[in-house]
């Protein structure tokens, strides 16, 4: 970035030699947007690079007691009066219990029978 803005530097005093104020002014102008258009391409550059790169190693490591994957199932839903939930937590002495705070209505919805 310094080697770029050092060269803009060294354009506008070659340029500049001679012109009024105005095209001074228009001048600078061009080399701001050249300097921002710099900017913007390096940090596309960047944003192109990253994603790439912090996708790292693709080697996994499957625990054999968790399996490869899971299944999915619905066991409570806008029907169940969830309104906006934002925490979760099985109950400690019923663990078949689960408990949902919803936000919306500042209330506990219990569902029974989770399936533990």
């Amino acid at each position: 970035m310094i080697i770029v803005k050092k060269t803009l530097v060294y354009y506008y005093e070659q340029l500049s030699v001679g012109l009024s104020k105005v095209s001074k002014a228009k001048l600078i102008w061009v080399i701001t947007m050249g300097n921002r258009l710099v900017s913007v391409v390096l940090l596309m550059i960047l944003l192109m690079y990253l994603p790439a790169h912090a996708l790292g190693n693709e080697s996994t490591t499957v625990v054999p007691q968790f399996g490869v994957g899971f299944d999915e199932v619905v066991i409570a839903d806008s029907s169940d009066a969830l309104s906006d939930p934002r925490d979760l937590e099985f109950h400690p002495g019923r663990t078949n219990e689960l408990w949902i705070a919803n936000r919306a209505t500042d209330s506990i919805t219990i569902v029974q029978n989770t399936g533990l």
